[in-house]
């Protein structure tokens, strides 16, 4: 497969030794990757895939693969509003809206994960992903009654 410089950028993920290939089309969901790409309009060169710097230490190569699938999707078929309060189970929600996808990325990204995926969302500004993964936290306490069993979700 042939890839079109124009087409993609590299994420570098400060303190690995990965960069992680991303189509720039997907990038809108992020306020941060934009201002990066308007800061990159000045610095274009033609010849190389431009390489977008992330430094944040919740944001690892494993993290960063549940944000970029979560991009990609979100380009085909956005999230809808979730609704606040969350007066139902978040994956009832999600499955009346018939946003499957949404549901198996939830169940694929562990508990001790979703905490990584909800602040790198924070810090990249992804709000839909954001509002996701504390729409799982809120669903996820939302029966525990002491703090032991919120630990032991997490670890």
């Amino acid at each position: 497969m042939e890839i079109n410089n124009k087409d993609y950028v590299y994420i570098e993920i400060m303190g690995y030794d990965e960069k992680i290939l991303i189509k720039k089309s997907v990038l809108h969901v992020s306020q941060y990757f934009m201002s990066m790409m308007d800061i990159e309009k000045n610095n274009d060169d033609e010849e190389n895939i431009k390489i977008l710097p992330i430094c944040s230490p919740d944001i690892t190569p494993e993290t960063f693969l549940y944000i970029k699938e979560f991009m990609e999707y979100y380009e085909i078929e956005p999230l809808m509003t979730i609704p606040k309060p969350l007066r139902k189970d978040l994956f009832f929600h999600l499955n009346e809206q018939n946003n499957n996808f949404y549901i198996q990325l939830l169940q694929k990204i562990p508990n001790e994960s979703l905490y990584k995926v909800m602040m790198g969302s924070y810090f990249l500004y992804i709000i839909p992903l954001f509002e996701l993964c504390s729409a799982r936290y809120a669903d996820l306490l939302r029966d525990i009654k002491n703090p032991e069993d919120i630990q032991t979700l997490f670890t």
